[in-house]
């Protein structure tokens, strides 16, 4: 019994040592919570494994079917069937990985979405310094209308918006780009911005922004609106 105590406590500091270097950032930060129903605990090696465990923070769930825990170097590493949920967002990873020392979780192989789109990824990052999930390693959004990739994608928790640099989109036979897309899953669109257009063979729709509606399907390009037509 004092046993697993003990290894439930280590499995509990080793997660909640975010919180401590957050601190360093902020006067207040949010608590890192694992759940387990139970835990061993290696003495030689310094390893916890946890099974069937759930870490939670900032509205973001994160289920894995066991987590290990390495107490000398401060790390956490899981790979399976990973769950991961926030606000009506759901998806799946294959592995898992912690290092105190960057405060960032590494989840690799994501694929989810909510109901207006589904997104897939080589690598998510969830920063704990930052407040944010990053998509990197071609990440890729697709609706019922639109599909559209992106170099990098930034979700920010606190403003609940979606950001991606260097954008390219495609509708049908149409085709666009932009230096930066902006989406709030709230606003039901996405706009592009920096050199954004769109074109259709030797067709070009430019201006400051382009506006997608998730709903309707429909593209509207807005100031200084330059439309290249050949006949």
């Amino acid at each position: 019994m004092k046993k697993w105590f003990f290894a439930f406590l280590a499995v509990s500091y080793t997660l909640l040592c975010v919180s401590a270097g957050l601190a360093e950032e902020k006067s207040q930060s949010p608590a890192v919570v694992i759940r387990t129903p139970s835990a061993e605990y290696d003495e030689k090696s310094g390893k916890i494994t946890a099974q069937n465990s759930t870490v939670e923070w900032q509205g973001i769930r994160v289920t894995c079917p066991f987590i290990e825990v390495d107490t000398k170097n401060q790390e956490a590493r899981s790979n399976g069937d990973i769950g991961i949920t926030w606000e009506n967002f759901k998806a799946k990873a294959q592995s898992l990985f912690y290092r105190r020392a960057d405060n960032t979780l590494t989840m690799d192989n994501v694929s989810g979405g909510n109901p207006e789109l589904s997104f897939t990824t080589q690598r998510m990052y969830l920063d704990f310094i930052r407040e944010v999930l990053r998509l990197s390693q071609s990440p890729s959004f697709q609706t019922k209308d639109f599909v559209l990739q992106a170099q990098e994608v930034e979700y920010s928790l606190k403003e609940k918006v979606w950001q991606a640099k260097k954008v390219n989109l495609e509708k049908g036979e149409w085709r666009g780009r932009a230096e930066r897309a902006y989406y709030s899953p709230m606003e039901k669109y996405v706009l592009l911005e920096g050199q954004a257009e769109v074109f259709k063979g030797e067709n070009v729709l430019r201006g400051e922004r382009i506006r997608l509606d998730l709903g309707t399907g429909q593209v509207k390009v807005e100031g200084d609106v330059e439309i290249n037509i050949l006949p």
